[in-house]
């Protein structure tokens, strides 16, 4: 499966979101981790643990508009049975692990990482149609956002077929008044929105900037 995502960075707060099924509401608290040297936001990679209970690798497709990746998911606390599919994980990706760990503790530990950067947000998400979700986040320190998702039942896509995707997707909001001209797009994660207040070396080291 492969995710396909928009972000606005919204200047009208107040959209109309009435006529629109709420999926979920909730506060979300995303820990990003990276080695010392920043080896996985260099390469495009990004390692997070969401709410103390899932860790997500999302890797680089090779792919610089940052508008699709890979996603692979494990629970935390699962991860003594999982060492040997996580440590696969690092590999693919230039960081050879094959230590044994009881817990996510052990794991930074094991792999010397460092917290790059805390996400925090309140997200409010909502069924568009029968293809598209958006959410709305309140991204503390960051700003108001509004994020567009579809996921395609493939492993590998075409730019040419992401960015058809995209132009319809983009369609689908400006006609349901979701997006306005005033809307800035934005074509980096919360994660280099982020370092880019807040760590700016980390930030121009990153592979995703404006």
């Amino acid at each position: 499966m492969i995710e396909l995502e928009l972000k606005y960075q919204i200047k009208n707060p107040s959209l109309n979101l009435a006529d629109y099924p709420v999926l979920k509401s909730l506060h979300q608290e995303d820990i990003y981790y990276d080695t010392k040297d920043y080896q996985l936001i260099r390469n495009g990679n990004f390692l997070r643990v969401r709410n103390n209970d899932r860790i997500d690798f999302k890797l680089n497709t090779d792919d610089l508009t940052h508008f699709y990746c890979k996603e692979t998911s494990f629970k935390t606390v699962e991860i003594q049975q999982k060492c040997d599919e996580i440590n696969a994980v690092f590999k693919a990706i230039g960081l050879p692990c094959d230590q044994q760990y009881k817990n996510f503790n052990e794991f930074v530990k094991a792999n010397d990482l460092i917290v790059l950067s805390p996400i925090r947000k309140n997200r409010k998400t909502y069924q568009i149609d029968d293809k598209m979700k958006v959410s709305i986040d309140e991204a503390e320190n960051i700003g108001t956002f509004l994020e567009a998702e579809v996921t395609v039942d493939a492993e590998n896509i075409s730019p040419e077929y992401a960015n058809k995707i995209k132009a319809t997707m983009v369609k689908t909001l400006q006609e349901k008044g979701l997006l306005s001209a005033e809307d800035e797009a934005v074509n980096i994660g919360y994660v280099e929105l982020y370092l880019e207040q807040h760590n700016r070396p980390a930030y121009e080291l990153g592979l995703y900037k404006r």
